[in-house]
């Protein structure tokens, strides 16, 4: 990215959003820096601002930021460039200033709305075009109140969570693909939930650690993230205006695209049911750990969208 392409960054006006003018310093410095070829990642990874009743997105200033904060080299940049979900968004609000007319979104009203009203239709078009993209297809349903099942695009159950109490119970299944069939190990064992739900340690039954949860998506700010012992990571931003067209992504600690979630609505039995719709990346395998992962992290892209009530 250039000095100008920065510049040329605006971002969507949110409620309580990030102060517009202190952002608007921190991209000039980092725009500054690269006009002559020095290292920006100090200013991204120091930045702070202060937030306003009404300012930039939170999530899309983050996300552009730490965009400085990953340097790819030679082979993963011509791995990203052949990547089929290279032009897939992970997060929205970021603009032009060239695609606005030149004019800054905090300058009125209606220059906001019409900003809002272009970033809603280009999210429901990419909810449409979900289903277009490379990857493996699957679907999270709820049968039942502690009932859990990740499906096969066939509608064949390859892994099932049971809530009881405190602890989770997984009827793992170890999954491969053979001339394009799914062939299907049962493996199950017990993962026993430690800590709050926003902060959580799941070990098996002989008290390994398998992965550890913190954070929550909530309130439009995506805060959620899985960590395994190997120090992989995976977080999950949600681009989107409310959840009939939102769709999350499942980013790994080099900002690569794992999975995509979005939910939709079916019919079934004469009833209109809800669930997840989940598109792995065709360079992910499909393991245990990864399907756990999923079924785990799935509730995030509604919670995102939830807000605090009551007193308190």
């Amino acid at each position: 990215m250039t000095g100008e392409q920065v510049r040329d960054t605006t971002f969507l006006i949110t409620s309580g959003g990030y102060d517009v003018t202190e952002v608007d310093d921190l991209l000039s410095s980092i725009a500054a820096e690269l006009d002559v070829g020095r290292p920006v990642e100090p200013l991204a990874m120091n930045a702070a601002f202060r937030t306003r009743r009404t300012g930039y997105d939170v999530d899309a200033v983050d996300w552009f930021l730490g965009q400085f904060l990953f340097r790819p080299g030679p082979g993963e940049l011509t791995e990203m460039s052949s990547d089929p979900w290279r032009g897939l968004d992970v997060v929205g609000g970021r603009f032009t200033r060239s695609e606005t007319g030149g004019r800054a979104e905090s300058s009125g009203w209606q220059s906001g709305m019409a900003l809002w009203e272009r970033y809603d239709e280009e999210c429901q078009k990419a909810w449409e075009e979900f289903d277009q993209q490379a990857g493996t297809f699957l679907r999270l349903e709820w049968v039942g109140l502690a009932r859990r099942e990740l499906r096969s695009a066939e509608q064949h159950t390859i892994a099932s969570m049971t809530y009881r109490r405190s602890d989770i119970f997984l009827g793992n299944h170890s999954v491969s693909e053979i001339g394009g069939q799914l062939s299907l190990n049962k493996e199950g064992f017990v993962l026993k939930s430690t800590g709050y739900a926003q902060s959580r340690k799941l070990v098996d039954k002989t008290g390994t650690p398998i992965l550890y949860t913190s954070g929550i998506n909530f309130e439009r700010r995506a805060q959620a993230s899985i960590s395994f012992p190997d120090g992989r990571s995976l977080r999950f931003p949600v681009r989107g205006t409310h959840r009939a067209n939102a769709i999350m992504t499942a980013v790994d600690e080099s900002g690569n695209s794992v999975a995509r979630y979005r939910m939709i609505r079916f019919s079934t039995g004469g009833s209109s049911r809800k669930s997840v719709e989940v598109a792995v990346h065709p360079s992910r395998e499909l393991t245990g750990e990864l399907m756990l992962a999923i079924m785990i992290s799935a509730p995030c892209l509604r919670s995102y969208f939830s807000v605090q009530t009551g007193g308190g």
